[in-house]
């Protein structure tokens, strides 16, 4: 990448925190412990307390990780490699992208490496929303994030399917379900007032949905897929601030009685 374009990139994320009065630095460990080095790089918000609960998901599933490497330190190492004290580094990377109306994506990835080799990945989204300037993740809002992230695709896809067969004589209709790739792992989603809404990148689906698209799914269809204390994590941590339909939750947990 040029140096005119990295220094407009920059300027663009720069602009679109200012917005929501909060910025990106950079958290930088670098730690020797008994049996694996540690060398990661973390986001770290700067703003006012609604960025402080992030934060803290982000450093906890660190934590998690370091645990997970301690366990498997304990039962699986020695029987993996021929060494007796094998050589284990915890790395962390994480990603900013932010799309056109000015959301903002985390995408952090934590690893390590075993004598080299990727033993262990996990990847973690967060999303800042440009409507309320909050901070999302898919463990806020689905019960199981793999099943919801499954469920959101399905949804997007028949969609896209069914705007494609409504396009006008002569257009390519050809648009097969195998075809739509949704890159979800640099999408973001977040919610407002009854929908989650998603933007990310789409490919293989051609004239007019191809690139970065918004799709807002009605919170009624997931019912069975967010999380049942959803509305509690609305009026009690970051989410405090928007408005949701409180007689759809109200009608939502009848439901699940």
């Amino acid at each position: 990448m040029s140096l005119k374009k990295y220094s407009i990139l920059i300027i663009f994320i720069v602009l679109a925190l200012r917005s929501f009065s909060v910025g990106i630095s950079t958290l930088i460990i670098k730690e020797k412990r008994s049996n694996y080095d540690i060398d990661v790089k973390l986001p770290y918000l700067i703003g006012d307390t609604k960025v402080d609960r992030t934060n803290k998901m982000i450093m906890d599933r660190l934590k998690e990780l370091e645990a997970l490497i301690e366990e498997d330190s304990k039962k699986n190492f020695r029987e993996l490699t021929d060494s007796k004290e094998p050589k284990v580094i915890l790395k962390g990377e994480y990603t900013v992208r932010v799309s056109d109306s000015r959301m903002v994506i985390l995408i952090i990835k934590n690893r390590y490496f075993l004598d080299g080799y990727d033993a262990q990945i996990k990847t973690y989204i967060y999303t800042l929303s440009p409507v309320d300037g909050e901070f999302y993740s898919r463990e806020d809002i689905f019960i199981n994030p793999s099943e919801g992230v499954y469920q959101v695709k399905t949804i997007i896809e028949n969609d896209i399917l069914k705007r494609v067969r409504q396009t006008k004589t002569g257009e390519s209709m050809n648009i097969y379900l195998d075809d739509i790739k949704l890159d979800m792992d640099y999408g973001g989603l977040y919610i407002e007032e009854d929908n989650l809404v998603i933007e990310l990148l789409v490919k293989g689906a051609p004239p007019y949905y191809d690139g970065w698209k918004t799709f807002e799914i009605p919170l009624e269809q997931l019912k069975d897929f967010i999380r049942y204390d959803l509305e509690y994590y609305i009026e009690d941590s970051s989410f405090r601030n928007i408005k949701l339909n409180q007689r759809w939750f109200s009608e939502y947990n009848q439901l699940r009685i």
